[in-house]
């Protein structure tokens, strides 16, 4: 089970070392070998090296999915690093797409931030300016001006469903003093003066969805 730990990360030096024979041995053998166990961890690093895989042979197209399924299942594991690791993957495929990549690595680089992740923000940073991305800061974070930042519609959505900052601070793996400030923001933003006027507000970063649509 230990090879959860280091599997992603060898399939992509594997990968980027031109050695993707060697990489789909690796990958079939922790399929194999992980098969009729009980082990959350194993099947969401597994997921990671099969999108791995696919993005490099198929396309980017197609890793995006699976990553994106890969973050969600370490976020409900409590692994908010990995799920990050998943999402820095999956934004340097939507780079290659040019389809929303920049949100995906920036909300990536304030997760790590959170974490004190710092050599993690700067690899993030060389990526965006890779492709021509600058981002702007303001007292060492992201500038959103009055948008709200990914992280923020993420709580703003967590508040529609009528979750308490301990359940939104649970979900996310967070503080609930952090959370307290995310929801602070949300409602300066926003300009309302309640948690229940954000579902009147509109502006949450993805419409329906943050007015309960799901």
């Amino acid at each position: 089970m230990w090879a959860g730990e280091a599997a992603p990360t060898a399939v992509e030096a594997l990968l980027g070392s031109g050695q993707s024979g060697r990489a789909h041995r690796l990958v079939a053998d922790f399929a194999a070998g992980t098969e009729d166990c009980d082990a959350p961890a194993a099947r969401a690093a597994l997921t990671v090296c099969r999108a791995l895989l696919a993005g490099a042979e198929e396309g980017p197209a197609e890793a995006v999915g699976p990553l994106a399924d890969a973050e969600r299942r370490w976020r409900r594991l409590g692994r908010p690093f990995d799920a990050a690791r998943a999402a820095e993957a999956r934004g340097r495929f939507l780079l290659e797409l040019r389809d929303e990549a920049a949100d995906c690595v920036r909300s990536v680089i304030e997760t790590y931030r959170q974490l004190g992740a710092r050599w993690d923000v700067a690899r993030c940073r060389r990526l965006l300016r890779r492709h021509g991305i600058v981002s702007t800061h303001r007292r060492g974070r992201l500038g959103y001006g009055d948008q709200l930042s990914p992280r923020e519609r993420e709580v703003a959505r967590l508040v529609v469903q009528g979750r308490s900052n301990r359940d939104i601070a649970e979900s996310l793996v967070l503080s609930v003093r952090t959370v307290e400030h995310h929801v602070a923001r949300v409602l300066r933003k926003l300009n309302v003066t309640a948690r229940t006027d954000i579902t009147l507000a509109g502006r949450t970063g993805d419409g329906a969805s943050a007015a309960g649509g799901r």
